[in-house]
């Protein structure tokens, strides 16, 4: 799993100018990347606000439910 992940960070760093991780924009790269990490984890956000993500403005909004539920399924 970690050779899948340095693979993915590789591409994700070609793809993106290393621009990836640094906060300054959000693309379909980082999107596909933090639905892998959300379905790894067992959580995800409603199915049509995900396809709108891909296809317009991203709202932080819809993730704001996700740390209490991991947290929750943690105890």
């Amino acid at each position: 799993m970690r050779d899948a992940v340095v693979e993915q960070l590789a591409f994700m760093d070609g793809a993106t100018d290393t621009r990836h991780c640094c906060g300054i924009k959000i693309i379909p790269f980082s999107l596909h990347n933090a639905d892998e990490v959300l379905s790894d984890l067992g959580l995800d956000i409603d199915p049509l606000i995900r396809a709108a993500h891909w296809l317009g403005p991203v709202d932080p909004a819809a993730y704001r439910g996700l740390t209490p539920r991991l947290l929750k399924g943690l105890t």
